[in-house]
């Protein structure tokens, strides 16, 4: 993604939060790892416009924010590759939350001998759960149930 497609996107992103009524001031920052490169757009939404609205319960809005955003940047602009939109540093608190709660989990089932079950979650924070704990030899992971019921199931392994 070229620098000028980072300047377009965040025109894009503009154009629509002001549109549906909210003012934002929108920046940049890539994010690099060994399996992807992608740019992270973080939106600051003052707290008086409830930026919560946007954001939705689980991100569920936020997500389709972006579904949107990504439709009218590839429109206008065409195939970007990856980028993710981020209100008030949500993704970010929220990907740090799972984390902390994969690693307290695993502790726990490793503690206890028994199985940790986490509340249902959406299919990308199931993933980040996973991806969290994939290297602990101490515990597996197996995600059960279906739609919105899907949960995690934390155990601990036998040596």
């Amino acid at each position: 993604m070229t620098l000028n497609y980072i300047d377009d996107i965040k025109k894009i992103i503009t154009n629509l939060a002001e549109r549906i009524g909210f003012s934002v001031r929108v920046s940049a920052r890539l994010e690099a790892s060994p399996e992807e490169e992608r740019v992270i757009f973080s939106l600051a939404i003052p707290e008086i416009e409830k930026p919560s609205l946007l954001i939705g319960q689980y991100g569920n809005n936020l997500k389709a924010l972006q579904y949107l955003i990504r439709l009218i940047a590839r429109h206008q602009l065409g195939d970007l590759g990856n980028f993710i939109i981020d209100i008030n540093d949500y993704v970010k608190n929220r990907r740090e939350y799972l984390n902390n709660l994969a690693l307290k989990s695993a502790d726990r089932a490793i503690s206890s001998g028994r199985n940790v079950l986490l509340e249902p979650m959406p299919a990308a924070d199931r993933r980040l759960v996973h991806l969290a704990l994939v290297n602990n030899p101490g515990v597996t992971t197996e995600s059960q149930g279906d739609g919105d019921d899907r949960k995690i199931i934390v155990k601990p392994t036998t040596k």
